[in-house]
Parts: C-alpha cells; sequence; structure tokens
C-alpha cells in the first residue's frame, strides 16, 4: 500500500500549487488537502527545499537566520520546511498568507519588522544527515551578529564592505587567515556582511570541525577582532582593499548577468526599505570620502568592529553537526506517516486520490490553447540577425612560431583583460590530479620573493585579480586529440597594465612550492569544497562522469575535477604529511612542463592604443618562459562504460543519461543536423522535459545538451525527487519528437532560444576568452555562421527526424546518477542491473 501511494503521488508541492489554481474544482483541491495532510516527504515536497535542506552548507545559513531573527518574518524559510510542507492546505495558503500579505496597496512594503538589536547572546545546535563514505562527520561552527535595528546608510554599509574584506575577503586576511592557520577546520564559511535583508548581518566560522570544538572557533574569532580593533590593520592591508574594491566599483564586472539589471536591483536593496533608490549607484562622493578619511589616519573600523561585533549582544553561535543516522531516523518516521495515511484513506480514499491525481495530470499535461499562446509577446525568426556575432581577433607568431599572441580590440573602459594559455597536453598522465592544487599554488603559496601574505596584497593594490585553473576540451572534429592548457587570467588599467605582466612573470618563473603547511590547508578546503558542491551541485559530477567514458577530454577533466578526483584528494589529504617529498616533486614536475613557450598563447583585450603600448611588453614575457626539450606522454584514457550511482546523504537526486552520437550512431563530426539537433536540445527542455520532469515530476530542473565538440548527447535531472521515472522520461523524449509535431509558434520560440543562447551577453573580458576558448579548440567564424544558417532553417520536419537519434541515446546510453542510498536501491530493486556499480561518496 505505501507503494502504491509512492506511485500515485509521485509528484512535488509544485503539483500541489498548480492544484490550487484548478479551475472550479473545490473537491480536487480537498482530496489535495488529504493529499498533502498525510503523506510522506518522498516523491511528494518541493524539491528545491529537499535540496536545500540537504546541503549542510545552506542548512547552516537557513537555521542561523532562523536563530538571528526569532521575532520576526525572517524566521520562515522562504521556501518552506521538507518536514513542515505535507501540512499544507489550500485555507492555510490563502489565509492568513495570501490574504493578508498579497495585495497590490501591500507593494511598496518595507519588507519585516526590525528585530530588537539589543536581544541577548545565545547558542544553538543542529543536525543534517551524514552519510558513510566521506569519513567521520565533521562539525559546523559559526558566529554571527544582527548589526544594526535598520537598513544601514550607504556610506556606512561601504565602509563595511571594507572591513569585511580586510577580515575574511582574502586567504590572507587576518582574520581568515587565524581561523585558517588554527587547524581546528578545513574551510572558512559564514559569507560575511549581508546587507541583502532590512537588518544587516555578519556570519563566520569554519566547517570540518571536530565535534565539541566549536567553543575553540568562536572563542578564536572573538580574539582576533578584539586585537584588530584595539591595533588596527596594516597599512598595506588598507591599500589592497582600497584599490581592489575600486577596481570592482569601476569594472562593474557582473559576468553574464545584464549590467542594466545589476543596477536596478542594487537600488531595489536600498529603495525596498524606503531609501533613496538612487544612493548606491552614487558611490563615487562616499568612496573619495572614506578613502580621505582613511589617509587622515582616523579610526574608521575599530567602532564598527566594536559596535557591530564585540559589544552587540545579539549574537548566535551555531554548532551544526552531521549525523550519520538521522537519515534513518526521518525515513522511518516517513514509513509511519505514509501507513498511517493508508490505514486513514482506505480503498475508496485511495481510489479518490488515485482518481484526482490522474485529472491533475491530466490538465499540467494538456497544451495551452492558440489564442493564449498568442497573448505572449515573441520575436519572429525573422527578427533575428542573420549574421554570426564576430569577436575582433588578431594573430601574431612570437618565438618563431612556438607560441602565439590573439589581440581583441574591444572597448574596456581602459582596462586590459590578459588570458596566457600554457599548454600541458602531453602531460605525464599520472600527475593530472595535481594540476588543478598546482594552479592554486601560483596564487596562493607565495612566490621567492614575496610570502603568500604580501603576494595577496600586492596583487590587491597592482591588479584587479589574477587567477589560474586547469581548461582541457576536446577539439573540434579531432577525435582523440583534447586539447589541454593551465590558464593564468588577470585584469589591470591601463597605468598598470606593464605591472600585470611583471606579476604574471613572477607567479609563473618564481613560484613558491615548498610550503607545506600551506599546502596542507590548500588541500583541506579543496576538499570541502568539493564536498560541497558535490551535494549542491551532483548533476554536474554525474554528467562529468559520463563524459570520461567518451572522450580522452572528458577523462582528463574528471581526473581534474569529479569524482576520481575528490578521491584523489581525500586521499592526498590524509598523506601528504607522510609524502610531502613526493607531492612536492610532483609539484616541481609539473611547473617543468607547463612553464614554457612552446604551445603557448597570450590572449589580450582591450583598447587599441592600450594593446599597442603592452605589445612589447608581451612579447619579451613570451619569451622569458623556458624553452628546450620537453619529453611528453600521451593521453589515451577513459572510463570503463558503465553506469554508476554514487551515494551521498541527499532527499533528492541528480541524475544524468548520455550517449556518443559519433560513435553510437556513426555520425562525422558537423553532421547536417547538428544545427536542428542544437534547437532540438531547447525544444525538449522547454517542452517536454519541462513538463515531464519538472513540472509532474517535481524535478527543480531538467537540462538536454549536446556536445559538438565530443559528440555527447546528455540529459540530466537538478534537486530531483525521482530516479526511475526521470530516467524513463529521457527515453520517451524520442517518442515525443516522433509524435507530437512542433506548432509554428513553438518552434519560432526554440530558434529564437537557440540564437539567444548562442549569442549570451557578454562583456569584453568574456568576448576576449571566449575568442581565445574557439582557437583553441579550432572553431571558425564560418563554421559558425554555416551552423547558424542551419539552425535558423529548422522546420519541424527536422525535429521529427531527430527522433532515431535519441533512440539510439535512450537504447545505449549509460546512466550516473548523485543519489542517497535509498533510491538507488529502490531503483535497483524494481529495475534490476540498473547500475552497475553504487560506491558511497559522502
Amino acid at each position: 500500500m505505501q507503494q502504491l501511494l509512492a506511485e500515485l503521488l509521485k509528484g512535488s508541492l509544485a503539483t500541489y500549487i498548480n492544484a490550487l489554481t484548478y479551475p472550479d474544482r473545490t473537491d480536487l483541491r480537498n482530496l489535495l488537502d488529504v493529499y498533502m495532510g498525510n503523506l510522506s516527504m518522498s516523491g511528494v515536497v518541493l524539491s528545491e527545499m529537499e535540496g536545500v535542506f540537504s546541503s549542510p552548507d545552506k542548512l547552516n545559513g537557513i537555521l542561523i537566520q532562523q536563530e538571528l531573527f526569532r521575532d520576526n518574518a525572517y524566521r520562515f524559510v522562504s521556501g518552506g520546511d521538507p518536514q513542515d510542507i505535507p501540512n499544507l492546505t489550500f485555507d492555510a495558503l490563502l489565509e492568513p498568507v495570501h490574504a493578508t500579505h498579497y495585495y497590490p496597496s501591500g507593494a511598496g512594503s518595507q519588507g519585516a519588522a526590525a528585530s530588537d538589536v539589543s536581544s541577548p547572546a545565545g547558542g544553538t545546535s543542529g543536525a543534517v544527515p551524514a552519510g558513510t563514505g566521506g569519513g567521520p562527520p565533521k562539525a559546523y561552527c559559526t558566529l554571527s551578529w544582527v548589526l544594526a535595528e535598520d537598513h544601514l546608510d550607504f556610506p556606512t554599509e561601504l565602509a563595511g564592505f571594507f572591513l569585511d574584506y580586510m577580515l575574511i575577503g582574502t586567504t590572507a586576511a587576518p582574520l581568515y587567515k587565524t581561523l585558517i592557520d588554527s587547524g581546528l577546520g578545513e574551510a572558512v564559511i559564514g559569507g560575511g556582511l549581508d546587507v541583502d535583508l532590512r537588518q544587516p548581518t555578519y556570519s563566520v566560522g569554519l566547517k570540518g570541525v571536530e565535534p565539541g570544538r566549536c567553543p575553540e572557533v568562536f572563542d578564536l574569532i572573538l580574539t582576533r577582532l578584539d586585537e584588530l580593533r584595539s591595533g588596527g590593520f596594516n597599512a598595506s592591508t588598507i591599500e589592497a582593499a582600497t584599490n581592489s574594491i575600486e577596481f570592482q566599483l569601476r569594472e562593474n564586472n557582473t559576468g553574464g548577468f545584464p549590467r542594466g539589471l545589476n543596477q536596478f536591483l542594487r537600488a531595489l536593496r536600498s529603495w525596498l526599505y524606503g531609501r533613496d533608490p538612487l544612493e548606491p549607484l552614487q558611490w563615487e562622493g562616499p568612496l573619495e570620502e572614506l578613502k580621505a578619511a582613511l589617509a587622515e589616519g582616523e579610526d574608521v573600523f575599530g567602532p564598527l568592529i566594536a559596535s557591530w561585533m564585540l559589544d552587540n549582544t545579539h549574537r548566535v553561535a551555531l554548532e551544526l553537526l552531521p549525523d550519520s543516522g538521522l537519515a534513518a531516523e526521518r525515513a522511518a518516521e516517513e514509513a509511519a506517516r505514509l501507513q498511517e495515511a493508508a490505514e486513514a484513506l482506505g480503498d475508496d480514499g485511495l481510489a479518490a486520490v488515485a482518481q484526482a491525481a490522474a485529472e491533475l495530470q491530466a490538465w499540467q499535461a494538456a497544451p495551452s490553447s492558440p489564442a493564449a499562446l498568442a497573448t505572449v509577446p515573441t520575436l519572429r525568426v525573422a527578427d533575428l540577425d542573420p549574421q554570426t556575432i564576430v569577436i575582433p581577433t588578431a594573430a601574431a607568431p612570437l618565438l618563431e612560431g612556438s607560441a602565439t599572441r590573439l589581440d581583441h580590440t574591444l572597448d574596456t573602459n581602459g582596462i586590459l583583460y590578459l588570458d596566457l594559455a600554457l599548454d600541458i597536453g602531453g602531460l605525464p598522465p599520472h600527475l593530472l590530479p595535481l594540476v588543478p592544487l598546482f594552479c592554486t599554488c601560483l596564487t596562493q603559496m607565495g612566490t621567492q620573493r614575496r610570502s603568500f601574505v604580501d603576494l595577496t596584497e600586492y596583487l590587491d593594490q597592482t591588479t584587479g585579480g589574477v587567477t589560474s585553473f586547469p581548461l582541457v576540451s576536446a577539439h573540434q572534429g579531432l577525435e582523440g586529440d583534447p586539447r589541454a592548457y593551465i590558464m593564468v587570467r588577470g585584469k589591470a588599467v591601463a597605468a598598470k597594465a606593464q605591472d600585470l605582466l611583471g606579476v604574471a612573470a613572477e607567479l609563473l618563473l618564481e613560484p613558491r612550492l615548498d610550503n607545506k603547511g600551506r599546502f596542507v590547508q590548500l588541500v583541506l578546503q579543496e576538499k570541502a569544497g568539493l564536498e560541497q558542491n558535490l551535494v549542491e551541485q551532483g548533476n554536474s559530477f554525474a554528467s562529468t562522469r559520463l563524459a570520461a567514458q567518451s572522450t580522452v577530454a572528458g577523462w582528463a577533466s574528471e581526473v581534474m575535477g569529479g569524482i576520481s578526483y575528490l578521491q584523489y584528494i581525500r586521499g592526498l589529504a590524509s598523506q601528504v604529511q607522510d609524502t610531502w617529498p613526493q607531492v612536492l616533486a610532483q609539484l616541481e614536475a609539473i611547473r617543468a612542463y607547463a612553464i614554457h613557450h612552446a604551445g603557448a598563447l597570450i590572449n589580450l583585450t582591450g583598447e587599441d592604443n592600450l594593446l599597442a603600448d603592452v605589445a612589447p611588453a608581451a612579447a619579451r614575457f613570451v619569451a622569458g618562459l623556458p624553452s628546450g626539450p620537453r619529453p611528453s606522454e600521451p593521453w589515451n584514457q577513459t572510463l570503463p562504460p558503465e553506469s554508476e550511482a554514487f551515494l551521498i546523504p541527499t532527499q533528492v537526486s541528480y541524475t544524468c543519461k548520455a550517449a556518443d552520437l559519433y560513435q553510437a550512431a556513426g555520425l562525422p563530426y558537423n553532421f547536417n543536423g547538428t544545427g536542428s539537433l542544437i534547437v532540438a536540445t531547447h525544444y525538449l527542455a522547454t517542452t517536454w522535459l519541462w513538463d515531464s520532469i519538472r513540472v509532474q515530476g517535481g524535478a527543480y530542473g531538467a537540462f538536454f545538451d549536446y556536445d559538438l565538440t565530443s559528440g555527447q548527447l546528455t540529459y540530466c535531472s537538478y534537486r530531483d525527487p525521482g530516479l526511475l521515472s526521470t530516467l524513463d522520461d529521457f527515453d520517451k523524449s524520442a517518442q515525443f519528437l516522433a509524435e507530437q509535431a512542433a506548432s509554428q509558434d513553438t518552434l519560432t520560440k526554440s530558434i529564437v532560444g537557440t540564437v539567444g543562447e548562442i549569442d549570451a551577453y557578454m562583456l569584453p573580458d568574456a568576448k576576449g576568452y571566449t575568442a581565445l576558448f574557439r582557437h583553441l579548440i579550432g572553431v571558425s567564424d564560418e563554421e559558425r555562421q554555416a551552423r547558424r544558417d542551419r539552425v535558423l532553417a529548422t522546420t519541424a520536419d527536422d525535429l521529427k527526424q531527430l527522433a532515431d537519434l535519441l533512440q539510439i541515446a535512450a537504447e545505449e546510453g549509460r546512466v550516473a546518477s548523485v543519489t542517497s542510498k535509498s533510491a538507488a536501491a529502490a531503483a535497483q530493486a524494481q529495475q534490476p542491473g540498473l547500475f552497475d556499480r553504487v560506491e558511497a561518496v559522502m
């Protein structure tokens, strides 16, 4: 009977909320009240919140806010608590929440009532489910404050940004470094200053702490804050923070997020609480006043530390400890609740709920009428630019062709963007797992002339930031020939462009790799970050795992960023103390191979005069890289082709299915149907997959992607209460394409959406980097234009003809799922042999 209930009512809270607007069906709503009030969380509640409550980092933030704001609306979780959501009824949604707060005259509400800042300090603890595959559970220890009774004025807020940056804004910041150097935990948490609520807050702490040692962490934070209050910050720290924050404000780099919308949201943050919306946008005056006060020696930050933290009793000390028995305890509670619901409903009740659920699902699946769709404004294909966007690029060989320089003349507001690609394509394969940490070491271990603290401050004083990371991709049309590089990216204003090149030379030619203690800290931080990402972005790990079974590039990416990499880092964290000489030798081997002019490429983006000014220095920089022979080893590895489940403590699943169309279907690279296949990914993601997996299945998201470089077709779900049902929906995509002809309206929207993704918003730095990436993997503008032509010419018949390809993926594709032990076991029981391998990774 429990199984029957789970099958009948496998939707999510999204299903229930949709039912609230189901026209003229009070009886259906009443049945669904029973449904929500008596059934378990599993497969019923909103998957997004299940994912949030499965993440210790996110749950930590939720508990902090609940404890800081016990007496106002901020104590409530906006998405709902998974344990309480099943109790929701239609009347409870309308009264008092909707009727009381959602009305036109309330649109100008100034947020929650203020919480009294004089509230006493408190301590609290919480628990989150833990698995068995990641070692003994470790605690999260966070100290948090409510800083003021109301929204801060902008000058005070700006001073707060400075203080936050100097406390924990970099790994060399005094409070951040004190916490890491203590050895009490693995990574700094908390997020620092938060001014998005009416009342600003501050949180900081450590995760990966031995249970029972949180009081030591809290005492350490308060002691270091007291030292900084009385002793102040070094002049170099203040200068670094000033230059870094001013660069960020002037550059206004919003990444892929539109600048205009970002400005609006900045204004809204003040306007929402009754203040001048233009105040946050007019930052130059307050910045100059703050800089002048600092130049005159005024103690700006000591009083803030005292009033906001040391003398502030509205403080919470939170200890969150993962509990390996909590998931089983909750599962038992759910099982009992299911049994009680089944007995209360009886056969007639079950039949009524089944009928109601079927009606609801039919209503959800019914397409909108043409008349309704016609009311939605949309572009036409004729409105789209038929020409592909070309990024200006000029290439010049350096050092007799062994290196290359690419220039992109763009309006960058006087900023030089530098990208350096160092070829590691022949690096001995056993060294690859260490490459990401080597990249981190370049900017986080110091150099022969500067400690890592001095280096961090120097970077902030002279540049807008420098980062390093590995980049691996298949080459367009060349199977088994991956492109692999260590990337070094930096930016600086025109006056300091020469300094940026000097910094890059210092990082690459004079790295300090022999600081064992610092390296251990970096390993632990990397481990903590990977474990957090696995819980919150399991779909990325699952899709990377599948790509590693198809191509060498996919394999290399997996050992430098996937499940294999996490396992390597865990082993390194426990062994580095005993194996440091071997690890250091491997780091030096990577440096000797990677820091070389052969195959190097320097990519410069800026105004024409700026590029001309730095061209000689760029040539000297490349000429200064080591030369000479370097033996290389071929990469020919892939992971075994198998379906896998990776177990973590979670209430949701991240499930992917993939197939290599170049191999499975024998397709040539860039076959004639590529343009239509790209449109099909958008079409399916916004129709069939959206309706079946998100709307009806309750997953927070469903994705469909086709990788032109590798030929891999990949389906993925995100924060998904289902597993087998999701795989079934993936496989039915072929049938949907074959049987459901796209209407002209839907086809047009899919083409428009596809072109929107192709022409995604990019700022100058992103344009320069995108052009570099295309150069590295062999994508020409002519090829992009041909593909765009095929996209624009896609017809409904073209989509139908792709059904056979999707059927191949359904029959020959492999599965990877980051999921719970119970979900994997249930799937394996219902479909024996689904997973070739099941492994607990947390």
